[in-house]
């Protein structure tokens, strides 16, 4: 018999590896202001003694971090990484699946903030798992 594994937003800290499942343009509005982001999901390879658990992360690019995107999509895709701009520089939400199923590493770092339970576990140094997984620049 085998158990179904448990998907869990709690990954340990450290340096981790994975593949990109989903990738979304998210529109908000908070304190009346319209707030823009994109959220990338990464689903981590297996980690040894956590059987139990189908860890996923997290990538969220504010409007601030939109270059940091485009840096990280070119390391991550090459040369593709110009489809995910229009002509005016907007990220165009269709285009995002050009980073779906792709492999990546990078380091999750646990961000503990007064009043929640669960430490924020932050995404940072997203980064082609090789250099054989980039497309030409």
């Amino acid at each position: 018999m085998k158990i179904v594994k448990e998907i869990s937003y709690l990954a340990p800290e450290g340096e981790l590896t994975g593949t990109i499942i989903s990738g979304k343009l998210n529109v908000e509005e908070k304190n009346g202001k319209r707030r823009e982001s994109v959220r990338l999901t990464i689903a981590v390879d297996p980690i040894p003694n956590h059987h139990m658990f189908d860890y996923r992360v997290r990538m969220d690019y504010w409007e601030s971090q939109a270059n940091d995107l485009i840096t990280d999509a070119k390391m991550i895709i090459g040369s593709e990484a110009n489809e995910l701009t229009n002509s005016d520089g907007e990220i165009r939400d269709g285009k995002l699946y050009l980073l779906v199923n792709k492999r990546v590493k990078f380091t999750v770092i646990h961000d503990s903030k007064p009043g929640h339970k669960d430490a924020y576990r932050k995404v940072v140094n997203l980064r082609p798992l090789n250099e054989d997984n980039r497309q030409a620049a």
